[in-house]
């Protein structure tokens, strides 16, 4: 019995026929559940729960597809996602955003597949929340309409080559007062599931 199974887990985990990762044109949908932070982007808030965390969340979801195959595993899509952002003593407000992603098929190690994705847009919320209230109201501009961006690592498995786990980046901002005269925006440290199809 012990035996059977560990043969039946070792062609699971070690099979060749089936590869973790989107390595075609696909699309997926995404869940993600956050936290965030008072640190500025790039720096702690590229760091999985790095620096000072403030008592603010959001969870929302992405639906994201591929367009075209870049070449060299490079795929370019886009993406639209939303989310509400509460907290203990902030408004609860809404956020929608949309982007251009571009995504790598990723790197099988063993039976995990390792891919980065990015995604570049535009993000509007219904209102601010913590430490984006008050650079908002330093900046003498409401920040309800910021740029989006989203670095982001992914992880799949074999057994589950169209599921995949990732941790993201989930960034607001005007660019050094490029957009909405704003400086740094808002961060959250992002962790969620995806199914693609």
């Amino acid at each position: 019995m012990f035996k059977s199974m560990a043969l039946l887990s070792s062609v699971l985990l070690f099979s060749t026929g089936a590869l973790a990762g989107e390595k075609t044109l696909s699309e997926g949908v995404s869940f993600f559940v956050g936290q965030f932070s008072y640190s500025s982007f790039p720096g702690d808030a590229n760091i999985p729960f790095g620096g000072e965390l403030e008592d603010n969340f959001n969870f929302g979801a992405i639906y994201n597809r591929d367009f075209v195959e870049l070449g060299s595993g490079f795929f370019l899509g886009g993406e639209v996602g939303g989310a509400i952002r509460f907290g203990d003593t902030d408004p609860t407000s809404a956020e929608l955003w949309v982007g251009t992603t571009i995504r790598h098929q990723g790197l099988d190690i063993g039976f995990i597949n390792v891919a980065p994705r990015f995604t570049f847009g535009l993000s509007v919320v219904s209102d601010t929340i913590g430490i984006e209230t008050e650079r908002a109201k330093e900046a003498g501009t409401d920040a309800s309409l910021l740029f989006y961006l989203g670095p982001e690592i992914a992880f799949s498995f074999k057994p589950l080559p169209k599921t995949e786990f990732f941790y993201r980046t989930h960034h607001r901002s005007g660019a050094n007062g490029t957009l909405s005269n704003m400086g740094g925006g808002h961060n959250a440290h992002v962790f969620g599931v995806r199914r693609n199809f």
